[in-house]
């Protein structure tokens, strides 16, 4: 069946007026109370979790806090190691590279 039917059917056993009403928009009441509703719903869930999420909270600020930390820890040994080639090309000390006829080399 088309929806049209079933408007008609619904509005036939009902009465009139049903198919106007099930066309309107939502008023504003009805949205007033839904905010509402979803409100006290969003603090209940905030109330009951803050067990976890307040370590959750701290735990992400300490991450935001200590990363810089960690990414000078980590990238250290690499920036040493730039500088001290960068160093070593200045003063003319170039090594040799890889062995020649060695192992690296594919046959």
């Amino acid at each position: 069946e088309n929806p049209t039917g079933i408007l008609d059917t619904v509005s036939r056993m009902l009465g009139p007026g049903v198919t106007e009403t099930l066309h309107q928009p939502p008023s504003t009441v009805q949205t007033a109370c839904l905010l509402v509703v979803a409100g006290v719903g969003l603090i209940w869930v905030l109330l009951k979790l803050s067990a976890v999420l307040v370590p959750l909270t701290f735990a992400v600020f300490l991450a935001f806090l200590v990363e810089p930390l960690l990414s000078c820890i980590v990238l250290l040994p690499q920036n040493a190691c730039s500088l001290c080639l960068r160093l070593r090309g200045r003063r003319g000390l170039r090594g040799g590279g890889p062995a020649k006829g060695g192992a690296s080399q594919a046959a």
